[in-house]
């Protein structure tokens, strides 16, 4: 009788690991970035009368992002591109600095594709705000507020997208960060490995009718 229960208890721990959950991880790719900046954007052939910010966006920089999520809420930050704040107080009396006709049509749009499974093209959108006036004095000049993104890859697994806000005072130039989030993996990444009844009866009886021979041999 004890090599019938220590049998059983033998497959009762089989069952449990076979049951266990499987380990999970979404594998990532993001193989490019583009910036696409509003209409408002550019350099004026001349300053009086000026209509455009100088603002120059860049992803020249940019390399391919391999990573991997396992867990909700894990995430991976990375550099994005870069963007340069170049408008200057060139000019005289109310032509100085950032004027009225250089705060509008700012909105930037920037899109990352994703390669391999996912398969998704994400494109986040910003605000830019230029507040006029001289760029020379302390107070801010320009300003590029992004909205996060929630993105849907499929089976329930789901990504949010955000970038860093950014703030000028004054020209120059500062790195655009971006971060990935797990929200949800998808249900495919996260099932349990769960073996099937009939596979599961035949390993139990299998066990124990080799506990029963043993048993027998042992009283012979």
């Amino acid at each position: 009788m004890n090599a019938i229960r220590h049998m059983i208890l033998t497959a009762s721990a089989a069952t449990a690991l076979v049951m266990a959950p499987a380990a999970s991880a979404l594998p990532l790719s993001i193989t490019s970035g583009t910036f696409m900046p509003g209409s408002g954007y550019g350099v004026d052939s001349q300053e009086n009368g000026a209509t455009l910010l100088d603002v120059r966006f860049s992803t020249s920089d940019f390399a391919v992002q391999d990573f991997s999520l396992d867990n909700i809420g894990d995430y991976f930050t990375f550099k994005f591109g870069t963007v340069d704040f170049r408008e200057t107080d060139t000019g005289n009396g109310s032509n100085a600095g950032i004027r009225a006709h250089e705060t509008d049509y700012l909105d930037v749009m920037a899109r990352l594709i994703f390669a391999g499974g996912p398969g998704i093209v994400a494109d986040i959108a910003a605000a830019g705000t230029a507040i006029p006036g001289l760029i020379g004095d302390p107070a801010a000049d320009y300003l590029l507020a992004w909205d996060p993104l929630t993105v849907d890859i499929g089976l329930g697994g789901k990504l949010e997208i955000a970038f860093a806000p950014l703030s000028f005072s004054g020209s120059g130039l500062q790195d655009q960060m971006a971060t990935v989030t797990l929200l949800s993996l998808p249900e495919a990444s996260h099932g349990q490995a769960v073996p099937e009844p009939a596979t599961l009866s035949l390993l139990a009886l299998g066990l124990l009718g080799f506990a029963v021979t043993r048993g027998k041999s042992s009283k012979t």
